[in-house]
């Protein structure tokens, strides 16, 4: 009977969360002409006057997503770091522009980290938090191969530092901040987050013997990239479309400089800029954005889509056998023929999280598997060869994902 009322309210709050006007979904895959063209209003203006930035204390929770950790920071989620399922889609949503369809999908990979027993599945945004009734919530910060993964903007692997995948690595900080000129007129464009992603796929290719790099982290990787100049711009009548500078990008990842010119990290204190205007509404980071943001990386470095990990030790990589992982549907020479990279991974996502979940509470996956039908009218809106499952034994070569526990 609790399974049932605790259905009941959740499915309440995700049809609120993603009450999408009508029409929404309709031509956004193939439809990517339609897109907005954005216009500028001052209402986009973020007030960090009325939501001022307050330091995290001891207790408070910081963990590996510098938006969520700058959205506690300004008590927009509750700054003990302790926030509900709905409520990290919807202030995603309001302050940063996240489309309600993108941050279901971030939300459904948080339920690794959740209590899946609480109302409206609380999860902190860092490491742990209370008790849950049906196992000890990790948090964020313990959903490697999740929500989080490896090659991530400026977070380190997981076991190439000790399980720190929630601290910034001020190397990979200053990897990207260095790819532009130290000029208020440096724009860290998409061409920009791009090779910084290139960059660090190398990197964990180099450096960590356990990098794990399957449909589900690739995902992860090139979207949270992708999210640094798609939700970080700031915006304005002259670049409507938005513009990120140094100072904003330093400001949202906890970034300062000191009287010697060097950048500091401190940990925890993400924060949003005065003068911030987020993306227009009506121009939100939605399936629009992310569809051919992704193909636009995957075509710029096709690398990117080469699914594998390390097999034994640093730099011995070794692609994944497509094929035989999908049964044949796709190939890795075919992944860029027309939508095969967006089915693919979109599919993938489908089939691969509620089966990840369901050793962890049947009614979830029956949550979970609803919640990613928001991927169904993006799919509808592609051709797309029919997958129907995927063998998970492909993958046991890889030690990264044998490591992970409820690996996707």
């Amino acid at each position: 009977m609790r399974f049932l009322v605790l259905f009941a309210i959740v499915v309440s709050a995700v049809r609120q969360a993603l009450a999408f006007p009508p029409g929404y979904f309709e031509g956004h895959a193939r439809g990517i002409p339609n897109l907005t063209l954005p216009i500028f209003s001052s209402d986009q203006r973020i007030d960090v006057e009325a939501n001022p930035f307050l330091a995290p204390g001891k207790n408070d929770h910081r963990g590996p997503c510098p938006g969520l950790n700058a959205l506690a920071n300004h008590q927009f989620i509750p700054h003990n770091g302790i926030v509900t399922f709905t409520a990290a889609i919807l202030q995603s949503n309001r302050v940063f522009g996240l489309g309600l369809d993108t941050a279901a999908i971030a939300a459904v990979l948080a339920l690794f980290g959740a209590d899946l027993l609480g109302v409206d599945f609380p999860f902190s945004i860092g490491g742990g938090g209370e008790l849950g009734l049906l196992r000890a919530p990790t948090g964020l910060s313990g959903t490697h191969n999740q929500f989080e993964s490896d090659s991530s903007v400026t977070r380190g692997d997981f076991y190439q530092f000790d399980g720190d995948n929630y601290h910034l690595q001020l190397r990979y900080f200053e990897a990207l901040y260095n790819l532009q000129p130290d000029s208020p007129d440096s724009n860290y464009d998409a061409e920009t987050i791009f090779e910084h992603s290139h960059i660090r796929f190398h990197q964990s290719i180099a450096e960590d013997e356990f990098f794990f790099y399957g449909p589900l982290q690739m995902f992860v990787s090139c979207l949270t990239h992708n999210l640094v100049y798609g939700l970080m711009s700031n915006h304005s009548a002259e670049s409507p479309e938005g513009f990120l500078q140094g100072k904003v990008l330093k400001s949202i990842y906890a970034i300062s400089t000191d009287l010697s010119g060097n950048l500091v990290y401190t940990p925890g204190h993400e924060r949003i800029p005065e003068n911030w205007y987020r993306r227009p509404f009506l121009d939100e980071y939605d399936a629009r954005h992310v569809i051919p943001d992704l193909l636009a990386m995957w075509l710029r470095y096709p690398e990117l889509l080469l699914f594998g990990g390390n097999i034994n030790g640093t730099n011995t990589y070794a692609p994944i056998d497509l094929g035989n992982l999908t049964g044949g549907v796709f190939n890795t020479a075919s992944l860029l023929e027309g939508d095969n990279a967006a089915c693919f991974v979109f599919q993938a996502l489908q089939i691969l999280v509620p089966d990840a979940l369901s050793g962890l509470a049947g009614v979830v996956v029956v949550i979970v598997s609803k919640l990613l039908d928001v991927l169904g009218p993006l799919l509808a809106g592609l051709t797309c060869p029919k997958l129907t499952t995927i063998n998970r034994e492909v993958l046991e070569q890889y030690p990264g994902y044998k490591q992970s526990s409820h690996p996707v």
